[in-house]
């Protein structure tokens, strides 16, 4: 059964990543495929640990969207100039954005959404996680001011890594605010 979610007949592509395709299946809400068609359980597999996390994070104020689970859809986008792809997928279902990548904000921006990010990658090392992808994995929601984490696959557990990564990235981490201090005391 087709989630209730979903109420658009063509589904466009909102973007992409190096596992999967994010699309808009109605105005509020959006679902990340995998690019491999896997069976129906694999897909359930890999998806359930991203939905658990989004749960969690969401459960703890940290800015993610609302995850409504893992559900079928139908994928019909334009994938040729001459036809469409009308797939059955099963996908993780979660709140659309209505944003820019946060690399990708204009540079009179870059300022404040670095900030909200901090913020963001704060609240999550409190719960013992972090990413190495930074502002690649966000999306930044002019309308609300406010940066939301995305493609949380990426996010791994500190107690998971080795202390070699971890040390690496707090030191990376400080280096960061550090600079950022810097800058803002040369304005």
């Amino acid at each position: 059964m087709i989630t209730k979610h979903q109420t658009y007949f063509f589904t466009p592509r909102l973007g992409y990543g190096k596992e999967a395709n994010v699309f808009a299946i109605s105005p509020a809400h959006a679902v990340k495929v995998t690019h491999v068609l896997y069976d129906r359980d694999e897909t359930v597999e890999r998806f359930q640990p991203v939905l658990e996390r989004h749960r969690l994070f969401y459960s703890k104020n940290i800015s993610v969207p609302k995850s409504e689970g893992i559900e079928d859809v139908k994928i019909r986008h334009k994938v040729t100039r001459f036809g469409f792809d009308h797939g059955s997928r099963v996908g993780l279902v979660m709140q659309r954005l209505y944003g820019v990548v946060g690399l990708n904000v204009d540079s009179s921006l870059k300022e404040r959404v670095e900030d909200l990010y901090e913020v963001e990658a704060d609240k999550a090392w409190e719960l013992g996680y972090f990413s190495e992808e930074g502002l690649f994995n966000s999306i930044y929601v002019p309308l609300e001011d406010k940066l939301f984490l995305v493609d949380l696959r990426e996010w791994r557990q500190i107690s998971e890594c080795s202390s070699l990564v971890f040390e690496n990235h707090r030191l990376f981490r400080q280096e960061q605010k550090e600079r950022r201090n810097r800058e803002r005391l040369s304005k």
